[in-house]
């Protein structure tokens, strides 16, 4: 067995330093505590988790302790949900009166399993101490010589300030106690040249402290960050999603004529339908290629600057494509296709990254979703744009190719130099905590961002033990694993959810709900507003209701839509097929003259033309599937659209980051690509049914996010990292480096540490 381990002497006291780079935590198990309990087993226990919700357990606690039969409530909890504990106890003890309290502290010991990472090496048993306390709160009196005893209205100092302070009026912030009403206690040490300071201390912020409470208003810098950022990149990868379906036939009988001009001969309609195809779907290779250089480039020259130089793609693929209608050439045009792929493979990896890493916790969510919601805006406009009488015409349509792509990244280029780089990256990858700390004061909008360098110096503390990882460690480790399957799976769950499939029906089912066909494309447009505003409606809502309940809910109502439009298109098509009526035939209806005979199970039946153009007893199948799309829409817009990219963004440390945006990106691309070429082919041979495949595809995503996806909401990367594998009984993990396969010094926590054995 190799041990990387040593015996060392630090005055008359040996230790082991124990340093095992080559393992990574597995199951952790209590050791069972054999002490009996002071206060008897039929006393209603109260334990705390360090993920429990005080909201539930003061919920239940104080429906108990309203009974008259229970008497006595202990709340019971250890290593880093011992704060919870006593927040749970002092709760309690305020809502009843003539509460006698016991408290006890001690020490717990719970067993770690190490497992090695290469061959040749035993697994570890590690014991660890971890404090653990108990609160006994009692209607009746209880032993008052007992040492942890505190009599009913008593109070330790740390409650009093809180308790005598006067109630702040709406809109005051409420600091220690002062002369003003609800003002802060103003100080009067002095300043460097010895004249009283008047700096008011206490509010909000101090008396709460850390990351997430800290910057909690959207400074103007922040929102520029955010806009210039989105704007000039996600904007344009919806731009690039929608630009060509208006042009389509105009684009293909230019294809036709460029290929007249290059070979001579006339292009036929199989050839030009493979053209177009690779038209449409060598952007997707590009996207992949773009995803893959997320991770390098991200790491190499920063957030920003892979934002800055990724505008090269946008401006070369606009110049190609704008060029192609005078160079009379259709491969530039492909070309093109494929470079602002690239572009926008990059945009929907790196921007994410960029506003997690500069959005405080709190913001973090609804400042993620303005890169769908950017997304949204770039496929609205290109619709609008694509209106025959704006740029959707013979003479304009190339202007389509250009306009999307130069405003925007000239913008960006514009004013992205002089907004601030992720301060993260700054801290983490480039060791420069005066930079780091310079902008996050500007960020931020607070002098004071010494609790939020904290949190970044932990994550780098982990950084430096856990080298930036590449594609290849980050599929590697047993340690990421689960972030890395949930992440991946709810980006795939985005893409096979039908999302194309919707737009792909709703202009014929516009059609046969009524709406002329001139007018269709004002009705598709009508959907992708409906999208751009339940794109708004998540960013004002996400971090307030979570990203789980946005992810769940609306899956659930995807599923039932997906149910109904297979029913109804499934009706619509049993009962038409396109022929000389407006209205169409059944499959085994005929058309002889101006009469559409009608065939189904219960016989036939015979209507003119002029008749099926005023009258149509099935219209109530395509109003339904509207009203059916519209709902499926809004829910996607809430919840499957935005945040598969948030949560990927923030259940990954630094060092992963990057590689994790990469894959979950590639993800994207490659099912995007899958439903481009399959769906057609699917959609020809069952029709409506191929909304089956997507309702199974929406219902099994709703329930793996139900069952495996955590709750990311307000909380900072490494309570994210905590709530995965490798923690300790309570969900924490006491050493500060979440469980990257390090085990510290053991000199550094004294006794409490301690491998007893190898299996």
């Amino acid at each position: 067995m190799k041990m990387f381990s040593s015996t060392c002497s630090r005055g008359s006291d040996d230790y082991t330093h124990v340093y095992v780079e080559n393992y990574e935590k597995g199951e952790v198990v209590a050791v069972p505590d054999d002490t009996p309990t002071p206060w008897g087993d039929d006393v209603l226990e109260m334990k705390v988790q360090h993920g429990s919700k005080v909201r539930n357990l003061m919920g239940f606690a104080v429906r108990k302790f309203k009974d008259e039969t229970v008497r006595q409530i202990v709340w019971s909890g250890s290593d880093k949900a011992v704060s919870k504990t006593v927040t749970c106890a002092e709760i309690l003890k305020r809502k009843f009166k003539n509460i006698h309290q016991i408290t006890k502290i001690k020490y717990k010991i719970v067993e770690e399993i190490w497992e090695p990472k290469m061959e040749g090496l035993d697994r570890l048993k590690v014991k660890r101490q971890i404090p653990a306390i108990s609160i006994l709160l009692s209607k009746d009196a209880v032993d008052k010589d007992d040492q942890g005893y505190q009599a009913p209205g008593t109070y330790d100092s740390l409650w009093n300030p809180a308790s005598q302070q006067p109630r702040a009026k709406p809109g005051k912030k409420r600091g220690p106690p002062s002369n003003a009403r609800g003002g802060g206690q103003k100080s009067k040490s002095p300043k460097p040249d010895g004249t009283p300071s008047n700096k008011k201390q206490g509010g909000r912020g101090q008396r709460k402290g850390g990351d997430r409470q800290q910057g909690k208003r959207m400074t103007f810098l922040l929102f520029l960050s955010v806009f210039i950022s989105v704007f000039g990149s996600p904007f344009q990868y919806g731009y690039s999603t929608s630009v060509v379906n208006a042009p389509a036939e105009l684009m293909q009988d230019f294809y036709k004529k460029s290929f007249y001009n290059f070979t001579g001969g006339e292009l036929a309609d199989d050839g030009l339908t493979v053209l177009w195809s690779t038209t449409v779907s060598i952007y997707c290779l590009g996207g992949l290629i773009g995803s893959l250089l997320v991770g390098p480039l991200a790491s190499k020259i920063g957030r920003k600057g892979t934002i800055l130089f990724n505008n090269i793609f946008s401006l070369s693929a606009a110049a190609l494509m704008f060029g192609a209608r005078f160079a009379n050439s259709y491969h530039m045009i492909i070309l093109g296709r494929t470079i602002v792929g690239i572009h926008n493979g990059l945009s929907i990896g790196v921007v994410p990254m960029y506003l997690s890493e500069i959005s405080p916790p709190n913001l973090r969510g609804g400042i993620g979703v303005t890169s769908q919601l950017l997304t949204t805006i770039g496929i609205l406009v290109a619709q609008i744009l694509g209106l025959d009488f704006i740029l959707g015409n013979e003479q304009l349509w190339h202007y389509l190719l250009l306009v999307g792509y130069i405003v925007p990244s000239g913008i960006q280029l514009l004013i992205l130099p002089f907004l601030p780089e992720s301060p993260r990256y700054l801290l983490i990858d480039k060791d420069s905590k005066e930079k780091a700390t310079e902008v996050l004061q500007k960020l931020r909008g607070e002098e004071n961002v010494e609790a939020v360098l904290e949190d970044m110096k932990v994550e780098y503390e982990n950084q430096r033990k856990e080298p930036t990882m590449n594609i290849f460690s980050l599929l590697r480790s047993r340690t990421l694993r689960s972030q890395l399957i949930c992440c991946v799976l709810v980006m795939a769950g985005q893409q096979f959810s039908g999302i194309n499939a919707i737009f792909f029906y709703s202009t014929s089912i516009y059609e046969k709900a009524g709406v002329p066909k001139e007018y269709s494309p004002y009705a598709t447009i009508g959907t992708g507003a409906i999208n751009v505003f339940m794109t708004i409606v998540s960013v004002l809502v996400i971090d307030i209701t979570g990203r789980k309940v946005l992810l769940t809910w609306p899956l659930v109502f995807m599923t039932l839509a997906f149910a109904i439009l297979t029913v109804t298109q499934g009706l619509s098509e049993y009962l038409y097929c396109v022929c000389g009526c407006s209205q169409g035939i059944t499959p085994n209806g005929t058309l002889a003259g101006d009469v559409c005979r009608f065939a189904n199970e219960t016989g036939t039946y015979e209507e003119t033309i002029a008749t099926l153009n005023t009258t149509d007893p099935y219209a109530w199948i395509a109003y339904l599937s509207i009203v059916f799309i519209i709902l499926y829409i809004i829910a996607f817009a809430i919840g499957l659209g935005p945040i598969p990219f948030i949560i990927t963004t923030e259940m990954f440390r630094q060092g992963a980051r990057p590689a994790a945006m990469m894959l979950v990106g590639s993800t994207n691309w490659i099912s995007n690509f899958i439903v481009g070429l399959l769906f057609p082919l699917a959609q020809d041979k069952i029709g409506a049914f191929v909304f089956l495949f997507f309702m199974v595809v929406c219902g099994l995503t709703c329930a793996f996010v139900w069952i495996k996806v955590p709750e990311t909401k307000h909380k900072t990367f490494e309570e994210i990292q905590r709530l995965f594998g490798g923690q300790d009984d309570d969900g924490g993990n006491d050493w500060g480096v979440g469980n990257d396969g390090y085990i510290p010094d053991s000199s550094k926590k004294s006794s409490k540490y301690e491998i007893t054995t190898t299996l």
